[in-house]
């Protein structure tokens, strides 16, 4: 579930409206040899003399389209066959086409064919050009040494295959028929498609090598948007995951969220198939060796394309273009095409000039496509003399305060082109439908869908939510029933109020939430932008399940009352914090709480203390009469201080969640928490310190690991509420980092080590088996571990002195529910699954291997996700 928003972020500006096409022409099909009836890659289609064509793909396989029908002749073209032209005003839209070899000649009952060889890499002629390439990586890099340049960059969005609507659909014409007048056509397709989002910044990029850093100044950014759905600073953090900067001489290459094998990386030779196929001279005079490369395997996370290569010791890149293939196990990416320009700088070195990306995207059958295109150029290169004053700072991008300020005729001197009519017209645009109830009613339901929150009033002041809460059921309340809110910066952009109050018709009781935080910085979008220098006050009244409080506010949502198992064991907790928290740009935070904090049991759970000697004794007497012997709370105060390191971190958020974006970072925590004994009536001395560490790791092209660890250790006696609890995850719903068969507070220790490995081959082993590759599953290995014990002096079992300790839970039979673990033994879980099933849903088997003998436990399950899957 966390990386949906991440996924849905890249589409949101494809759900404007839901066109119906009308008036198109399409064929598609595959160009094959008429003699040994393999495909031809790269086959010429066109309509006969109009211009209008486009090449098949590596498969042979095209896709002709064109609004209207310019000729009734399609012709069919391949270098050394025969070219072949059909009559189509008769023919359905498949057109299947065999060519004929130009070179065949009879002897007798032999015929010799014109056929390409088998693919070989010992002494293939352009395996060992590919080889030296790759050898020069270093020598041709910039960033073996220290250089700033300045940046122009233009990123357009759009709704891709943007057609009028059918006669039928009056209204929609009508409401809608003005847009037409803003369609563009698609560079790489020939599509039509409509400008939503138009963004230019202008930025100062230094970097160094030792240590390995870089630095970005924004001093001018210019934002047209269409639709007010998420921040600018949102966008741009997804537009940089998504279309990340291609740097050619690394081994991979990141876009999308995902990895993909560069042609110059240290695996290509074997990764890719490489082809001489030409001799090129530029208008510099100079020669170039011209590439083709293709991935060995299509379905694996590679690129097809061409290179042009220097004639001369240096072995460098000077241009690249590279296209996705049709089979790779991208889900919603239709097309990718990549160009890229190199110039020789002073230091002999090749430095990137030009960049251009382009992009088209496919969600669901029925709703608009979406095209984005970024042009990059770079000029002023220095290596020597670098102001070093941008490493000074600690953040890694910094906008300066009349970035925004700039004049038109600032932009008219920095663009390197003019806008198109059509790029420069989304203000215009944007002021037409915001004049059209549709489309408002579209942007208000589309946004309250990502932000998990409603926008009230005219104003927007605040947001009413989160919505999923709205409506719940729980064992301990019942029906449950919630209203709550929050302010938002068009209040206020550095004070914030946020509440709820929620009523549960089982256990007639209301719970509360209300909190204020001020933030030292002003907030664009919410609280939660970061970076984050606030101070904030809470006191809440609420329930929770002790196994999942990791939940937090999503405990009480609608997705989480269906439960694997009846829950029986609830506690009551209200609790105030004050807390001081602040990040900074280098990914260093840190955060001072104390909080007070007061739990009663509810239903099956017990606080029952022990006595000296006694256990049995008052075990008996707890089963006899519980209201004799139980206690009532759990009191205590803590000071509480947490350390935070992710090193260049970036997020994506709602208005209620973030999620790191480059995971692929290492994330550090440690914190600390002390009990005040007799402070604000608070019951125990109490210390405890825990460290936590995650990491995905790449493996490309076999995908990827996700590795989670925490350990941690409570250093004083207490009774078993303030010991440490597993997380488990209670619901049908795939969660990572916690146990999925683990029953509620089933293990209770208090010095622990536990670890998640998620293995996600994205495919590398069903992209193979045919039939199945064309689903585009993705086939995920998980294993997890808990390893933990617990000291004497904190078992009422094996303590001589069992005072101030409570009795481990049991059910309404007196039977165990909760237990320490044996020595040496960890507890472990093991499970398959496969994900982007449907593009959309992921399932995963999981095994649970050890302590089966406990009571009502699950020895196995199955659970369910949702997330868009690139």
């Amino acid at each position: 579930m966390k990386n949906t928003l991440k996924r849905i972020i890249i589409f949101v500006l494809t759900l404007l409206t839901q066109i119906a096409t009308a008036g198109a022409v399409r064929f598609d099909g595959f160009v094959k040899d008429s003699v040994s009836g393999e495909t031809l890659p790269f086959a010429s289609v066109e309509f006969k003399g109009s211009g209008v064509g486009v090449e098949a793909d590596l498969q042979g396989f095209y896709i002709l389209e064109a609004d209207s029908l310019p000729s009734p002749y399609v012709v069919f073209s391949y270098l050394g066959y025969k070219s072949k032209t059909i009559d189509v005003r008769r023919r359905g839209h498949r057109l299947n086409v065999h060519l004929a070899p130009e070179q065949t000649e009879m002897l007798g009952e032999v015929v010799v064919v014109a056929k390409r060889k088998r693919y070989k890499r010992k002494e293939n002629p352009a395996v060992v050009l590919m080889k030296k390439v790759i050898e020069h990586r270093d020598s041709n890099d910039i960033r073996t040494d220290k250089y700033s340049v300045a940046r122009y960059e233009k990123t357009l969005l759009g709704l891709n295959d943007f057609k009028a609507p059918k006669d039928s659909s009056k209204r929609a014409k009508k409401s809608f028929g003005f847009l037409y007048d803003y369609v563009d056509t698609s560079e790489i397709s020939h599509k039509p498609h409509l400008p939503v989002s138009l963004r230019e910044k202008v930025t100062n990029i230094s970097y160094q090598n030792s240590p390995e850093r870089q630095k970005q100044v924004i001093t001018a950014q210019n934002n047209k948007i269409l639709m007010n759905l998420i921040s600018a600073d949102m966008i741009d953090n997804v537009l940089a995951e998504a279309f990340a900067d291609i740097q050619l001489y690394d081994n991979n290459i990141n876009m999308f969220m995902t990895k993909f094998v560069s042609p110059l990386s240290v695996i290509a030779p074997t990764f890719y198939h490489f082809f001489i196929t030409d001799t090129v001279t530029l208008a510099d005079g100079k020669r170039y060796t011209e590439m083709t490369f293709v991935p060995a395997n299509t379905n694996d996370m590679g690129f097809m394309g061409k290179m042009l290569i220097t004639q001369d010791s240096s072995y460098a890149v000077k241009t690249i273009e590279m296209d996705i293939p049709r089979d790779i196990k991208l889900n919603f990416v239709e097309k990718l095409h990549i160009e890229q320009e190199y110039d020789r700088t002073d230091e002999g070195k090749y430095a990137l000039k030009h960049e251009k990306m382009i992009t088209e995207l496919f969600l669901l059958d029925g709703l608009q496509g979406g095209y984005a295109k970024r042009d990059a150029y770079y000029n002023g290169y220095k290596f020597h003399d670098i102001d070093m004053t941008p490493f000074e700072r600690q953040e890694n991008v910094l906008t300066t305060k009349d970035a925004e300020q700039q004049a038109d005729t600032f932009w008219a001197a920095a663009r390197p082109a003019e806008l198109k009519a059509q790029e420069s017209s989304v203000d215009t645009l944007a002021q037409r439908l915001g004049e059209n109830t549709l489309f408002n009613i579209t942007e208000y339901v589309v946004r309250t869908a990502i932000e998990g929150y409603m926008t009230l009033g005219k104003h927007g002041y605040v947001d009413y939510g989160p919505v999923m809460s709205t409506v719940a059921h729980n064992d301990l309340e019942g029906l449950r029933l919630r209203v709550g809110g929050r302010t938002n910066p068009a209040l206020n952009k550095r004070l914030f109020l946020d509440g709820y109050a929620a009523y549960g018709f089982k256990d007639e009781k209301w719970k509360y939430k209300a909190e204020l935080e001020y933030s030292f910085r002003d907030k664009k979008f919410s609280k939660i932008d970061f970076p984050r220098r606030s101070l904030m006050v809470n006191a809440t009244y609420d329930w929770d399940i002790p196994s999942e409080r990791f939940l937090g506010d999503y405990a009480s949502s609608f997705v989480h009352s269906f439960k694997r198992e009846k829950i029986t064991q609830f506690a009551y907790v209200k609790k105030q914090t004050a807390q001081f928290l602040e990040e900074r740009g280098s990914g260093f935070s840190y955060k001072i709480n104390l909080t007070h904090t007061e739990e009663n049991p509810a239903m099956d759970l017990h606080y029952f203390r022990c006595s000296d000697g006694a256990d049995e004794a008052m075990k008996d007497a707890f089963i006899a009469n519980l209201s004799t012997v139980s206690v009532n709370d759990v009191e205590y105060s803590l000071l509480g201080v947490e350390l935070g390191y992710a090193p260049g971190v970036r997020y994506y958020q709602n208005k209620t969640t973030r999620y790191v974006m480059n995971r692929e970072i290492p994330q550090f925590t440690l914190s600390h928490e002390t009990g005040l004994k007799d402070v604000l009536g608070s019951q125990f001395n109490y210390n405890k310190t825990t460290f936590t560490y995650k990491q995905k790791l790449n493996v490309t092209p076999m995908g990827y690991f996700k590795v989670w660890a925490r350990a941690g250790k409570i250093w004083d006696k207490v009774p078993y509420p303030m010991l440490f609890i597993p997380s488990a995850n209670l619901s049908y719903i795939i969660t990572d980092e916690t146990f999925w068969l683990m029953n509620n507070m089933e293990f209770l220790t208090d010095q622990y080590l536990q670890a998640e490995v998620l293995y996600n081959m994205d495919g590398f082993l069903l992209g193979r088996i045919p039939g199945i590759r064309r689903l585009r599953w993705k086939e995920v290995f998980r294993f997890r571990a808990l390893y933990g014990t617990l000291s004497d002096h904190n078992n009422p079992a094996k303590t001589a002195s069992a005072n101030g300790l409570f009795n481990f839970p049991t059910t309404k039979d007196g039977r165990p529910s909760s237990y320490d673990m044996d020595e040496n033994k960890p507890y472990m879980e093991a499970g398959l699954g496969i994900h982007s099933i449907f593009k959309l849903f992921k399932l995963e088997y999981i095994h649970r291997l050890n302590y089966l003998d406990h009571h009502n436990i699950n020895k196995w399950g199955v659970l369910f996700g949702i997330e868009f899957y690139m």
